[in-house]
């Protein structure tokens, strides 16, 4: 997609589910509907579906009518494998698309705490969690170490803003949920 057509879009009040996903993948909204290939239709229309399921879910609260806040879409695809360019990216006011301040970290933690994980998906995230503060992190349930601190700083260094207490709330949320006990060789 070219400058031209990017500064367009970015300047758009709103876009529609299938429009940011097609921005998303770097193409022009449009163009994959008229050249795309099946795989590249069948992947934006996924990625449009789960947009609307987010939008559904309060992920993406301003989406109202189908129509989706740039700024909103900017945040919501830093967790997906497709991100807008660096150009949409400034033309939208932010200095990289990698980069969040920590009040967009934690308006977009906001937001995922408010939508519902599936029971299944919450134990595999907190299991997954847990087992790199152990193995990694020496963290030792009911045990003060400097686990939590380690890894709200490592995260810091990757540009991920959460606060050794919120570390500390997670691990402990995670030990209670899956009724966890350090096996007899990590004691």
């Amino acid at each position: 997609m070219d400058d031209e057509t990017t500064c367009f879009w970015a300047d758009m009040p709103y876009w529609t589910a299938l429009e940011a996903a097609e921005l998303m993948m770097n193409f022009a909204p449009g163009y994959l509907a008229e050249r795309g290939t099946l795989a590249q239709k069948i992947e934006m229309k996924a990625l449009a579906t789960l947009m609307e399921r987010d939008a559904e879910a309060g992920v993406l609260e301003s989406a109202k009518g189908g129509k989706f806040s740039p700024h909103d879409i900017a945040l919501w695809s830093l967790g997906r494998s497709h991100r807008l360019s660096d150009l949409m990216w400034k033309r939208l006011g932010r200095s990289s698309r990698n980069k969040r301040t920590p009040e967009e970290t934690e308006e977009v933690a906001a937001a995922v705490e408010e939508a519902p994980l599936h029971p299944k998906t919450r134990n595999t995230l907190l299991r997954l969690v847990l087992g790199m503060a152990i193995q990694k992190y020496r963290f030792k349930p009911g045990v003060k170490n400097s686990a939590a601190k380690n890894i709200s700083s490592d995260l810091e260094e990757a540009q991920i803003f959460v606060s050794d207490d919120t570390v500390f709330k997670w691990l402990s949320t995670a030990v209670n949920e899956l009724d966890y006990e350090l096996p007899p060789h990590k004691r």
